[in-house]
């Protein structure tokens, strides 16, 4: 009888210890890439039809003044005419996760949005509404519905958290965030309306694929991008204007992990 109550309070010692190492390592700050999600790994979802699969990036935006944020989505619907779609923003750290989203928040004309933070969080490091916004980690998750689902918000949340606690986990950004080490035009001035090949040369901790997205400081008369059949970019300068003849180009590169760098360059057009 002894034997077995000594049995008993080890096997109880390592369920606690179990638990204890569990939580540790969901309270402990990580870096996690973006992962695929399918209508399986949220059950709320399952009468429903994926549409986005966050399989490429939606978009780049600037929360923080000093970082781009790549943003994924993903999507479901019903021939009810239902809808479900959360959105995933990468951030370097969970830091910069928690400013960008409260800076969201200051961002609201609605006076009560500091009143629906949840405390504690119902869901992830950080939650908002139920839920409905959360943080894991350096991960922003929002998500969006039909009133089919108003009432399943939090468990739409934690079946989304669950999936991400799953993802592999980094104890740096650096380790996963792509590097620019050239970005430039090869000939500066360009001679208005013309095509001048783009230097890029980016190196990737993983060897991961690399996406390009970019951006003019002017949303017109800047020219474009274009790139030939054998990988090489080209800007392709606009007409000569006199007062806007200095045009500010970013490169961003998005790797397959969902973390980005960026590089400016600034480009002077010249008439013939």
């Amino acid at each position: 009888m002894k034997n077995q109550s000594i049995v008993f309070l080890i096997f109880i010692a390592s369920m606690l210890f179990s638990i204890s190492c569990k939580k540790e390592n969901i309270d402990k700050e990580v870096i996690r890439p973006i992962i695929e999600f399918t209508t399986a790994d949220i059950p709320a979802f399952n009468d429903m039809t994926q549409t986005k699969k966050g399989d490429i990036p939606r978009g780049v935006i600037k929360i923080l003044s000093d970082y781009f944020t790549v943003e994924y989505e993903f999507r479901w619907v019903s021939d009810e005419d239902d809808y479900a779609y959360f959105f995933i923003w990468v951030m370097p750290n969970r830091e910069q996760a928690i400013e960008a989203l409260t800076e969201m928040h200051n961002y609201y004309t609605n006076p009560h949005i500091a009143e629906s933070k949840d405390e504690p969080a119902v869901v992830g490091n950080v939650s908002y509404l139920h839920g409905k916004e959360f943080i894991r980690d350096n991960l922003i998750v929002r998500i969006h519905s039909s009133e089919k689902f108003d009432d399943l918000v939090t468990e739409i949340a934690n079946s989304i958290d669950s999936k991400l606690l799953e993802s592999p986990t980094y104890i740096s950004a650096s380790k996963v965030m792509p590097i620019i080490n050239d970005f430039r035009i090869n000939i500066n001035p360009v001679i208005e309306n013309t095509q001048t090949p783009l230097k890029i040369q980016i190196e990737d901790p993983n060897n991961s694929d690399i996406v390009y997205q970019w951006r003019f400081d002017s949303d017109s008369g800047c020219g474009g991008i274009k790139e030939d059949d054998s990988g090489v970019y080209y800007y392709t300068s606009s007409w000569f204007d006199s007062t806007h003849n200095n045009i500010g180009l970013t490169l961003i590169a998005i790797n397959e992990y969902g973390f980005c760098a960026d590089s400016t360059i600034s480009i002077k057009i010249v008439s013939e």
